[in-house]
């Protein structure tokens, strides 16, 4: 099953080798979510593994991703019989969001990159040929 969030990159761990054949890095995006007139930020853990570590080499903190993901879960029994669950969200595609595809940006803050869409698309289309 697959999913897509966006929100703000806050925390971006270093790679992890957990095994000869096995790398894993961890990062938590803040989503917001919005219920009536109030936003609520909300920390989401997700990893990447393997190859996919080195989808946030050249991702800053604080910069708006969207991504699509999965979620894993598994059993764990305990030494003493008592049996836990765990998720894990595994992303696998990470991308960039512009500040006027971001729906809870700051309207200052995403007007100026609206205007700029919206004059770059006004001229586009008068310079074509039909």
């Amino acid at each position: 099953m697959s999913f897509e969030i966006q929100g703000k990159l806050i925390v971006k761990k270093d790679t992890r080798q957990v095994s000869d054949s096995f790398r894993v890095r961890e990062f938590v995006l803040e989503v917001a979510r919005q219920v009536g007139e109030n936003t609520y930020l909300n920390p989401i853990q997700f990893q990447v593994t393997q190859d996919r570590c080195d989808l946030l080499d050249s991702i800053e903190v604080n910069e708006e991703l969207k991504l699509s993901f999965d979620i894993r879960g598994r059993e764990w029994t305990s030494p003493q019989g008592e049996t836990k669950y765990f998720n894990s969200m595994d992303a696998w595609r990470v991308e960039r969001v512009s500040a006027h595809e971001n729906p809870f940006a700051n309207e200052a803050a995403a007007a100026p990159a609206a205007a700029e869409a919206s004059q770059s698309s006004s001229s586009s289309e008068e310079d074509l040929p039909f």
